[in-house]
Formats: C-alpha cells, sequence, structure tokens
C-alpha cells in the first residue's frame, strides 16, 4: 500500500508543477522589458536591448539585442543570449558597447561583472543586397 500512495503522491506532484510550468509559459505575459537602448550617431544605427522576465530568471535572464541602421529598415540584425544577474534586473552595468568605423562590439557582464557573452557586427554586413552588389 505504501508503495501504491508513493507513486500517486509522486504523479500529483508532478502534474502540478508541469500545470505551472505550463501556465507560466502560455499564460503569463512575458514580453520583453526594454533594457537600454543607444544610438551610434555617427553610423546612424540603434542597439536595443531587452530583457525577458520568466518564473526561472534565477538561472540566467534572457535578452534579445537589436541593432537597426535607421538609413535601410532591412539593414538591421539580431542575437539571443543568457545573463546571469541572479533573477535582478539587468541594468547599465551588464552591458558596455564600443564601437568603431567599421563595428560595434556588444559585451554583456554577468552578476559579478565577468563577460558572459561578446559579438562584434561589422556596419558592412548590415547593407542592404542592392548597396552590397554595388561594391
Amino acid at each position: 500500500m505504501n508503495r501504491r500512495s508513493f507513486l500517486l503522491t509522486s504523479l500529483i506532484s508532478l502534474l502540478f508543477i508541469s500545470g505551472l510550468y505550463l501556465t507560466h509559459v502560455y499564460m503569463i505575459n512575458t514580453d520583453g522589458i526594454l533594457w537600454f537602448e543607444e544610438n551610434i550617431v555617427d553610423a546612424n544605427y540603434t542597439i536595443i536591448g531587452y530583457e525577458e522576465k520568466t518564473f526561472f530568471s534565477i538561472f540566467g535572464t534572457k535578452t534579445s539585442i537589436y541593432v537597426t541602421n535607421h538609413n535601410d529598415s532591412k539593414g538591421s540584425n539580431w542575437f539571443t543570449t543568457k545573463v546571469n544577474n541572479r533573477g535582478k534586473p539587468l541594468s547599465n552595468k551588464n552591458y558596455q558597447l564600443e564601437y568603431t568605423e567599421e563595428y560595434v562590439k556588444i559585451t554583456l557582464l554577468n552578476y559579478k561583472g565577468e563577460i558572459s557573452s561578446s559579438l562584434r557586427l561589422h556596419y558592412k554586413d548590415f547593407k542592404s543586397v542592392k548597396e552590397r552588389y554595388l561594391e
């Protein structure tokens, strides 16, 4: 009888946890929260960072970074990654931007100030197809 009670209790617990997770994923609004927005005036680009709040954000906050060319709506790029900030909201201490005439480098930092990820995006990769063929 004890084995049967244990299996039934385990099954009910598993169903409860699965229900909580599915409710969170499908019913709670997890739209991105604006984390930062910076304009690079010389190159006519905007860099926008969003953080996505999730139930399990203690394991890392999912982020989306968008880089857009003001002169060409097709000239944009984006990537997603995670930043470990121990469940706290991301701030300006969690990223660094470095830009030159050729590229922009985006460095994401965790709660200790250590590099979580880094990406260098070259402006020539944002040119429209028409501009690439004219070169």
